[in-house]
């Protein structure tokens, strides 16, 4: 940097508002705290600096006190929060894979679309502390939901398994038998964890400071009835839904729903970027090996390396995905849906019936089935 933008830069910052404070002197003044103090590192003094920026001094109400964004002071108080919750936390484990919130908040912005910087990084702090707290390997911001009177700040992750005791009272899910009843009507039954419809665990939050909440699995009978109205949400996840037909849940049960049916709907990717891997054939004298199941059911050719020649010094593979031109990507038929599609029975999957279990006078009937069968066949 030269001398020049040195100075200008310096001078942006030494601007006063009305009661005499700069950011300069806030800056310097916290710098030279932390090399007076021992293993203070650069997440600790943001955040003594936004507790501080709280203060009388640089947020008065007076009549000659800067007037201060109501939604700036909202975002920076959950920062603060987020902040706070501790340290990060640190893993010799791999890496998980968590979206960029930062990243795509760039994209987003050239579209019109997205959320506040500020709520950005509360967000990926947030969500980098949870996937650390539960070890997950896949996490990823699914995106906001507007509500009446609070929004849903929605993540998607690896299936969890079913919902904790206090889940399940924030979401209104307290009488498992009384659900049972309400969805018997539906002759298909709910898919299993980490398949169809309940492939991934979906949670939301209504502050990036507040605690995530685990939706609860879906059920066909949920999805055939929500794709027949229109509701807007509130925020409160064990608020009742009226409508016509009759829903069968809270409104925790109608947001998981309709999440599951985004997901379906919009979750695309140029043709031929990803594939759906073979199964290797396992041999039965090798001694198995543990395998960690995959989240996807595909896997991305860009990232997939290619293979080397063995002794004979054979030519690396060549990858088959081709880059797809920008006039190709105009075309509808250049896309696919990565997720698959709900059927109409409000599942994914095909649903077999059990057979029911054969009895001994089942057994009676085919042997006398047989046996007339071979004296018809005996007759001339």
């Amino acid at each position: 940097m030269s001398d020049q933008r040195f100075l200008q830069a310096k001078a942006y910052l030494q601007q006063t508002d009305i009661n005499g404070n700069n950011i300069y002197e806030l800056l310097v003044n916290y710098i030279n705290n932390a090399k007076d103090k021992e293993g203070l590192d650069f997440q600790t003094i943001i955040q003594e600096i936004i507790q501080d920026s709280f203060d009388k001094s640089y947020f008065d109400t007076k009549p000659n006190a800067v007037v201060v964004n109501d939604d700036l002071v909202k975002g920076l108080e959950s920062l603060r929060k987020v902040l706070r919750k501790g340290r990060r936390l640190r893993t010799k484990e791999p890496k998980p894979a968590v979206s960029n919130i930062l990243e795509d908040l760039a994209y987003f912005g050239e579209g019109g679309v997205g959320i506040t910087e500020t709520e950005a990084y509360a967000l990926q702090t947030s969500i980098n502390q949870f996937v650390a707290k539960r070890k997950l390997r896949y996490a990823r911001f699914f995106g906001l939901i507007y509500g009446l009177e609070k929004n849903y700040y929605v993540m998607e992750t690896e299936h969890c398994g079913e919902q904790s005791e206090n889940d399940k009272q924030i979401t209104g899910q307290t009488n498992e038998n009384e659900v049972k009843v309400t969805l018997g009507g539906s002759e298909q039954p709910a898919e299993e964890n980490k398949e169809g419809t309940n492939k991934f665990s979906y949670w939301v939050t209504n502050d990036p400071a507040e605690p995530f909440v685990q939706l609860p699995n879906v059920h066909p009978a949920q999805v055939v009835v929500a794709r027949q109205f229109k509701k807007y949400f509130t925020g409160r996840l064990n608020a009742p839904i009226t409508s016509y037909p009759i829903f069968p849940g809270t409104e925790a049960n109608l947001l998981r729903v309709q999440i599951g049916r985004i997901a379906a709907a919009t979750t695309i990717a140029p043709k031929g970027v990803f594939a759906i891997p073979e199964k290797e054939e396992e041999d039965e004298d090798a001694p198995k090996k543990v395998v960690e199941e995959p989240i996807h059911d595909f896997v991305s050719k860009v990232d997939m390396k290619p293979k080397k020649g063995g002794d004979d010094d054979e030519e690396e593979e060549e990858s088959e995905f081709e880059k797809l031109s920008a006039k190709a990507l105009e075309k509808l038929e250049s896309w696919v849906h990565l997720y698959p599609h709900i059927m109409d029975t409000g599942r994914v999957t095909v649903y077999k019936p059990p057979k029911p279990p054969r009895g001994d006078d089942d057994e009676e009937e085919e042997e006398e089935e047989e046996k007339e069968k071979m004296k018809d066949d005996e007759k001339p």
